[in-house]
């Protein structure tokens, strides 16, 4: 997705640089970025198109199929309280966890700061697993 978005923006600016010389720098911009908004509402009607002809999933059992999975391996690394705050609240979860992945891909100094204030747990955690599979 990331590399046909970017595809998408080289052929707007090669649009823009190609019509930058026959007319106005401004008009060009102008006709790219109708151009764009163009692309975007053909996307946005065939992505409405295919969900309207989707079949319907069949219904909820009241748990996923990989739920359980998720929630065993989750368990004893969060315990039990963080793990079904978790599964209570997915949506709360995952729309945290973009903001802090996104917060902490845009700043160097947030990504050492988080880097040297988990790395003693990882080390702890690994020296733990390897500990355990040696035992056994």
């Amino acid at each position: 997705m990331l590399t046909l978005f970017a595809g998408l923006m080289a052929c707007a600016a090669s649009a823009y640089l190609a019509m930058a010389p026959v007319v106005t720098p401004a008009l060009a911009a102008l006709y790219t970025g109708l151009g764009l908004l163009a692309v975007f509402v053909l996307w946005l009607l065939v992505i409405q198109r295919i969900l309207r002809t989707a079949p319907k999933p069949a219904a909820d059992t009241g748990e996923s199929r990989d739920g359980g999975a998720l929630e065993h391996n989750l368990r004893p690394v969060l315990g039990d309280r963080a793990t079904d705050w978790t599964r209570d609240n997915a949506g709360v979860a995952i729309v945290g966890a973009l903001a802090l992945g996104t917060v902490i891909a845009a700043s160097p100094s947030t990504r050492r700061f988080v880097v040297r204030a988990a790395g003693p747990i990882f080390t702890r955690k690994l020296i733990r697993s390897v500990q355990d599979f040696t035992d056994n």
